[in-house]
């Protein structure tokens, strides 16, 4: 194959390809969201002329609609990550500088190490440069790192903070497939156009993994990054992307005010999460559930771009600050504390409820966690607003029944290869499941199995959802049933649990059947998010 360096013409000049922000929203920022992570090669096809460019912004090539492209690595060197305990991150260099001497006064090298992460800020996203007072020892690995910390913890408290100590570096192939022509760039690559299709796995996992083909608009960028691979982001204006997120986490079409609900909950994570999620990735949300669900331009209708304009600007704020708006698909009939399921202070805007009109309910906090009225809660139908056993709904609320009240049986065998897949312990037989610790809701947060070979707890709803499952059960709010018991030991587990994720925050369910009971979008993140209010922030 005959390379062309650094300029080509593919087909030819691009006519204006640009995404254009949704109406009413334009003054918003771009986010750079990430699509894929740590693949060596991605094929692609372009539905419109694109431009290609470099990371200095030279314009390298222009390519044409409705060819396959490739871009791969043709060589490629990882970063290297560096781990440090920083005792403090501030803002000001001289503040930094006078915290380095008083840890050098309790007897410990200091250094000052700089981090820049994205942030949002008075309407726009900005590079925001911090200072990291450290003890001056690299570690290569965060293990050895965590010891010293455990070793001088009563003397000083510190976060195992990371850093570049090498940048990742490589040279990227941009190939078109039906002419074999080809040019090569130095650790980056901007398709500046629409329309770009990408074949991928998606949900990864969890029990709806699968492969699809995802188109996306706006600038498409591949990047090398910290492990020697490829990164692909999209970068786009902030309201197409919440056109796109909400067509994902909530089926288009729901009634619009809970699309419009669906649309401020996503808008404030995106915004008060920046930074936060991916600390060393060159962008600033992932497209998963691990931040929010992303396909593209897949399944954006005209009520979900109305729901985005409607709202536009609109975030939830808990005193002067953008709330965590965490949301759920089944919250089971009651929500979770935010500290239940996740490290972190209590927030009071994410407390746990009863999924049902708030004037009625006064329950003591630990009755949930009780494994009596537990047991009576999962096997009745009560009147909260995710149950949809109680009410006709349309069918595009159908798939939502099975996760309000579910059942799962293993046998012996079963539930001994994945826990033992898993965890990487062989408990041997399965003697018994032991519930430990429970939230607000039921929900777990520390779990014991017991065989007759070994024993552990197992703490943190994902983990104890992912450890059960071969991907992860529905929730962590269950009970076990052990069936067949013949010297002690069950041949036979069945789970009986409640609901669908995490439940912190918004049940997306129980804010559908709100909208359809003629509530609207203020009174639905009232009810989930209660103590915040609505603000426009740009």
């Amino acid at each position: 194959m005959k390379k062309i360096a650094l300029l080509f013409c593919i087909l030819t000049i691009v006519n204006g390809c640009g995404v254009q922000p949704i109406p009413d929203d334009a003054r918003a920022p771009k986010l750079r969201i990430g699509i894929l992570e740590d693949v060596d090669e991605i094929a692609f096809q372009a539905g419109d002329d694109f431009e290609v460019y470099s990371s200095d912004g030279a314009l390298l090539a222009t390519g044409g609609a409705g060819d396959q492209y490739e871009i791969r690595l043709i060589y490629a060197k990882a970063a290297r990550i560096d781990y440090y305990l920083a005792a403090r991150k501030v803002l000001d260099d001289r503040e930094a500088q006078k915290i380095a001497s008083d840890v050098r006064a309790k007897g410990y090298p200091s250094v000052i190490k700089e981090k820049t992460r994205r942030e949002f800020r008075a309407g726009q996203i900005i590079s925001q440069k911090y200072y990291y007072v450290c003890i001056d020892r690299a570690f290569d690995n965060k293990e050895s790192a965590i010891r010293l910390q455990n070793d001088i913890s009563d003397e000083m408290f510190t976060i195992v903070e990371t850093f570049y100590g090498r940048l990742p570096s490589g040279i990227l192939q941009l190939s078109d497939q039906s002419s074999n022509r080809s040019l090569e760039a130095r650790n980056f690559i901007r398709l500046s156009g629409n329309n770009i299709s990408i074949n991928a796995r998606t949900g990864a996992g969890f029990h709806y993994e699968s492969r699809e083909t995802r188109t996306y608009e706006g600038d498409m960028i591949f990047i090398v990054n910290g492990s020697g691979q490829l990164t692909v982001m999209n970068e786009i204006p902030i309201a197409n992307y919440l056109a796109g997120v909400i067509s994902a986490e909530m089926n288009p079409g729901f009634p619009l005010e809970a699309l419009k609900a669906q649309t401020i909950t996503a808008r404030s994570y995106t915004l008060s999460r920046i930074g936060k999620q991916h600390p060393l990735a060159p962008f600033d949300l992932c497209d998963e559930v691990h931040c929010q669900v992303f396909k593209g331009i897949t399944n954006i209708n005209g009520t979900t771009t109305t729901a985005v304009r409607e709202t536009a600007g609109q975030a939830l704020m808990y005193e002067d600050e953008i709330c965590e708006t965490f949301y759920a698909g089944v919250c089971g009939g009651h929500t979770e504390h935010n500290e239940n399921v996740w490290d972190g202070n209590p927030r009071r805007y994410l407390r746990g409820i009863f999924d049902m009109d708030q004037y009625n309910v006064r329950v003591n906090e630990d009755f949930l966690k009780n494994e009596e009225n537990l047991s009576l809660w999962i096997n009745s139908s009560p009147d909260v607003y995710c149950n949809l056993s109680k009410i006709e709904v349309p069918s595009y609320l159908e798939y939502a029944r099975k996760y309000f009240r579910w059942d799962v049986t293993y046998s012996q065998n079963e539930l001994s290869e994945i826990l033992l897949r898993k965890t990487g312990t062989d408990f041997g037989d399965i003697i018994n499941i032991i519930p430990v610790e429970r939230g607000i809701s039921g929900r777990l947060k520390t779990l014991r199995i017991e065989g007759t070979r070994s024993a552990m707890d197992i703490e943190k709803e994902l983990e104890i959802r992912k450890a059960l499952s071969d991907s992860y059960l529905y929730s962590s709010c269950f009970q076990v049933e052990r069936k067949n018991v013949v010297n002690g030991i069950p041949r036979e587990f069945t789970l009986h649990g409640a609901g669908w994720g995490h439940g912190v925050g918004m049940c997306q369910t129980g804010a559908a059947v709100m909208a359809l009971q003629g509530m609207n979008y203020k009174r639905i993140l009232n009810h989930y998010y209660r103590e915040s209010d609505i603000k426009k922030l740009y």
